[in-house]
């Protein structure tokens, strides 16, 4: 038996049985094209017993790896009994909702073993659940024709989350991953940033071979009111990233401009998880746990004038909201 070049990881929880049957008849496909990869499926204790009853339906007569946990503890869990499976050279996630467009694979594999990157960026497609309509999303422009190209930095806006990365298993191996147990949720950030930390040899794959589903009735744990329910877990993600080596020079532009972001997110989450009145004393509360946590991040982000300009407008806006709450207060005692 060879060792493969690609594992792909599917995890499943409570998902529709139509999305299930696409997601599968996908890699199923797929296959048709490729020999070169592994299909580890993970149903995360999926209380819906159609879930089981598509999965095994859908997998029969494949060499697709099926694995059904007893006890739901958030998708985190199920990346960890992935991870303990996988022995093949590169992973990538590909939600129990979304699916690959198959015949791409041969390329993506080809290319990954010539070039024998450490950190995959592609592009992906977005498929509106609710207009039915798709749309490329490049992630970095180019008008190079090949199907990929070696990066030496990683761009500042480049984002990173499970549709647009692959990752090395040598580079996480190598530098001891470990998902923290007290992580439940937003673990694709946190494998991101800590592949990013260690990241050498980052490529661009310019073809979309992911398609996202968007527009679930506020299912995806990125919506503004899934950041707001689980606001703790974001922060323990965050915080756990904090000791990483945000001094990489391949990729140290783009983890300080996106902790930053991420910052300034769950400051405005935390005012609604908290019902605050005033964003500045969340904001400076999150920066001096940066400040504690890792000074030369700390002191990168107030040197930037833009990160700054972004703070004074926080700022600002609280200075607003006190001058027309004290003209308020001053007509009522009128």
């Amino acid at each position: 038996m060879y060792m493969k070049t690609l594992a792909i990881f599917v995890p499943i929880y409570n998902i529709k049985s139509e999305y299930i049957e696409k997601c599968i008849s996908s890699l199923r496909t797929a296959r048709g094209y490729s020999t070169d990869f592994s299909v580890y499926i993970v149903d995360n204790a999926s209380t819906n017993p159609e879930v089981n009853t598509t999965i095994l339906k859908q997998i029969e007569n494949t060499d697709f790896t099926h694995i059904r946990l007893r006890k739901n503890k958030g998708k985190p869990s199920a990346v960890r009994a992935a991870y303990k499976k996988i022995t093949e050279d590169y992973i990538v996630t590909l939600d129990g909702d979304d699916w690959i467009t198959g015949h791409k694979i041969v390329d993506l594999i080809s290319d990954l073993k010539i070039e024998k990157p450490d950190y995959v960026v592609t592009s992906y497609t977005y498929f509106n659940n609710k207009t039915g309509k798709s749309k490329k999303r490049n992630i970095i422009p180019s008008k190079r024709r090949k199907d990929y190209y070696m990066l030496r930095k990683l761009p500042k806006y480049t984002w990173h989350f499970d549709p647009n990365t692959i990752i090395s298993t040598k580079l996480l191996k190598e530098n001891n991953f470990k998902l923290p147990e007290n992580i439940t949720a937003y673990e694709d950030v946190y494998i991101a940033f800590f592949s990013l930390s260690n990241v050498k040899k980052p490529m661009y794959w310019t073809s979309s071979f992911y398609n996202y589903r968007i527009n679930q009735n506020g299912t995806n744990l990125s919506a503004p009111s899934q950041i707001t329910k689980r606001l703790k877990s974001f922060e323990e993600m965050y915080f756990e990233m904090m000791p990483f080596n945000f001094s990489n020079k391949v990729a140290k532009r783009n983890m300080t401009w996106h902790v930053f972001l991420s910052l300034f997110a769950i400051t405005f989450f935390s005012l609604e998880a908290n019902k605050k009145w005033f964003l500045t004393p969340v904001l400076f509360k999150y920066l001096n746990r940066v400040r504690k946590d890792n000074k030369k991040l700390y002191r990168r982000i107030m040197r930037s004038w833009l990160q700054l300009l972004m703070m004074l407008g926080i700022f600002l806006m609280d200075i607003l909201l006190i001058s027309k709450l004290s003209s308020k207060i001053v007509s009522f005692t009128k």
